[in-house]
């Protein structure tokens, strides 16, 4: 039990939202569409999912250990920045947590091959995609994270990818509207990973971890967070007239409002580590709150 309880720690599931609102998200718009919902596809994506989320937090946290990331931060502001610290508390040997890694991304991987092995071939380029680019996140020689490209990734694998992919898992085929209806929570959750590079600044930049804070420094990068909200709320208006997303989806416009309050606190305090808590829950609760409304407004769309 204490090892379930430490694997489970070390999965950090208080971040599983961020994969489980994309793929509600792409079957709330086949619903929409008048789609019949398989309730068995749905479980085994979101299964998956999951599983190659927490796999790639634990590879993450490994591969950090390896670089140091982690272990020169004695104040990170866990569980928002830092990793989940079981192996700086020395609660697992390093390679468990990789082992660990292994095996969710094994598993995810199988039920993904089941799934496509059903008619549905297609996943599997996008499958192999999200894995490739999940794992290279971290770990060497690619290192993706470390070269600036950590918001483009995480805006594809959990924003676009598994709005469409669950989209395709439903209905076997591919729509404008999921896609017009990913980009705004792909926006949004690159936008939960910029906010907690700030913290993580000094300790990245020494450990070669050259994200977009760490390569062009906190003070340059704190109006970041205004710009990705502001392409947030064009990226809705522009889905409203286009059609993709219904017109009720301007009630998604409230939620990133009120995210230019958390904006105006980066711009303020981006070098006030313990103050950055409050903007990083701020940018998270946005999300979380406009993925719920976007998959709201899909399913009164198909009532």
């Amino acid at each position: 039990m204490k090892d379930l309880k430490t694997f489970i720690t070390a999965s950090r599931p208080q971040f599983f939202p961020a994969i489980a609102i994309p793929i509600f998200l792409g079957v709330a718009v086949a619903y929409g569409e008048g789609r019949r919902i398989g309730v068995l596809y749905l479980l085994l994506t979101l299964l998956a999912g999951i599983a190659y989320h927490g796999g790639m937090n634990l590879i993450n946290d490994y591969f950090d250990h390896l670089r140091g990331t982690d272990d020169m931060d004695p104040d990170p502001l866990t569980p928002y920045a830092g990793g989940s610290r079981v192996i700086q508390k020395g609660l697992v040997p390093p390679e468990r947590v990789f082992r660990w890694g292994m095996s969710l991304l094994t598993t995810g991987t199988i039920i993904g091959l089941f799934i496509a092995l059903n008619g549905r071939l297609w996943l599997i380029p996008i499958g192999l995609f999200g894995l490739f680019t999940g794992f290279f996140y971290s770990a060497p020689p690619l290192f993706l994270s470390g070269k600036g490209l950590g918001e483009v990734l995480v805006a594809l694998d959990f924003g676009i990818l598994p709005v469409i992919g669950s989209y395709y898992i439903q209905t076997g085929a591919f729509s404008m509207d999921a896609l017009f209806a990913s980009l705004p929570l792909s926006i949004l959750v690159a936008s939960i990973l910029f906010v907690n590079q700030f913290p993580d600044c000094e300790v990245d930049r020494k450990t070669g971890k050259m994200n977009l804070v760490a390569r062009f420094g906190r003070e340059r990068m704190r109006y970041g967070l205004f710009a990705l909200l502001a392409l947030t709320l064009f990226l809705i208006l522009g889905g409203i007239k286009e059609g993709g997303i219904p017109f009720l989806g301007l009630l998604c416009l409230m939620p990133s409002i009120y995210g230019f309050r958390a904006a105006y606190g980066l711009y303020r305090e981006y070098d006030r580590k313990r103050e950055l808590l409050t903007h990083m829950r701020a940018v998270i609760r946005v999300y979380t709150v406009t993925g719920i409304l976007l998959i709201g407004v899909y399913l009164l769309e198909g009532i």
